[in-house]
């Protein structure tokens, strides 16, 4: 380092994790922290010019990295001055700071180390979504056409679960009266060790379908889970789906904010023609949540309405999903596609827009 003035300053950039360990640890260790180095100084006057020596210092790695983060000055001694003058103090001094440098690592960085994504799935199961046995209902099973809930966790969860270990995935049911007791639950396991979708399917012939629309309970039951995990081994990631209102609005608030520091991300996916106000507050892309003097430390919520990525029915009804190159379809459905080489069990076949539209959306793919 070189500098006209007759103060001079180096910092020493020195990453965390780099640090030399303390001498008191002895051996070869000890050694090198102890081993002198030597700094000199010019004056600098371009590629070809003639550097004037402005002086040198002498330390120990000990002595810079031993500052605890303050700075620690040694001033540049030019010897021949030194002799020469009979007063002489320095030819300037030399500053140097210990910077600790922490690495930012990216999602996909945790995703190559081996991190492990855990998919857990929240159906709405509250009596506003109509019974099951009518075909009015969001429920409602038809042998060739797909509910909406279904069409929803084929889009998402075709994508999804390939980042998943086991692929086993665990779904809640809430705003439901399940079996034995009846009694209502808002976080009522559907399916054990089966499919999402099997298991969807066959707990809408055990429950009965009542309320009120609690999210807390569910967001709660992830973030415990993901608090264990703060290490990067495990990253969970919540997908709800729901017609609409949320009843513990200020609890579900709470809950988002807690999980905000966890690792952990929500996709709400809302289903039907409901009012999704509250969802879209959720997912603040301008502002972090705030609640109770509580505040997110980060947007972990992404809303997605349905409907609008559905082809309309003769009776202006939501019917199928768009097919590929269909009218109003805004987003190819290979957009969506896997990557054959990063998902080893990719299907071939392209998907509807809606599972493709969705999927972007929410940054699965």
């Amino acid at each position: 380092a070189a500098s006209s003035s007759s103060s001079s300053s180096l910092v020493f950039s020195v990453p965390r994790e780099q640090q030399l360990p303390s001498p008191s640890l002895g051996g070869r260790q000890s050694a090198v922290a102890a081993r002198e180095i030597r700094f000199r100084c010019y004056d600098w006057d371009g590629a070809e010019g003639d550097h004037e020596f402005i002086g040198e210092f002498a330390t120990t790695p000990k002595e810079l990295f031993s500052n605890d983060g303050r700075e620690v000055t040694f001033e540049l001694i030019n010897p021949r001055k030194a002799k020469r003058k009979r007063i002489y103090r320095n030819s300037g001094t030399v500053t140097a700071k210990t910077i600790p440098i922490d690495a930012d690592f990216s999602f996909l960085d945790y995703m190559f180390s081996g991190t492990d994504l855990c998919f857990t799935v929240a159906i709405d199961m509250t009596a506003s979504n109509g019974s099951p046995s009518q075909p009015t209902s969001l429920h409602y099973t038809d042998p060739f056409t797909p509910n909406q809930y279904t069409i929803a966790m084929q889009a998402v969860l075709e994508i999804i679960q390939d980042y998943d270990s086991d692929q086993l995935l665990p779904a809640f049911g809430f705003g439901c009266r399940a079996p034995p007791d009846y009694r209502v639950s808002h976080e009522w396991p559907l399916n054990g060790r089966s499919r999402v979708l099997e298991a969807y399917r066959h707990c809408l012939e055990e429950v009965r379908l009542s309320g009120p629309t609690h999210f807390a309970p569910v967001i709660k039951h992830v973030s415990r889970l993901a608090l264990n995990h703060q290490d990067g081994s495990r990253y969970y990631v919540l997908l709800i789906l729901t017609d609409g209102t949320i009843d513990d609005w200020t609890e579900c608030k709470r809950a988002v904010i807690e999980a905000s520091y966890l690792p952990v991300s929500i996709i709400v996916v809302g289903i039907g023609s409901g009012n999704f106000t509250e969802m879209e507050l959720l997912d603040q892309d301008v502002w972090l949540l705030e609640e109770g003097g509580q505040k997110a430390c980060r947007d972990i919520v992404q809303f997605v309405e349905l409907r609008k990525y559905l082809r309309v029915a003769a009776d202006g009804s939501d019917g199928r999903p768009l097919e590929q190159g269909g009218p109003g379809q805004g987003r190819t459905a290979g957009a969506a596609q896997p990557d054959p080489g990063v998902h080893a069990s990719a299907k071939a076949e392209a998907k509807p827009a809606s599972a493709a539209a969705i999927a972007e959306f929410v940054g699965c793919h």
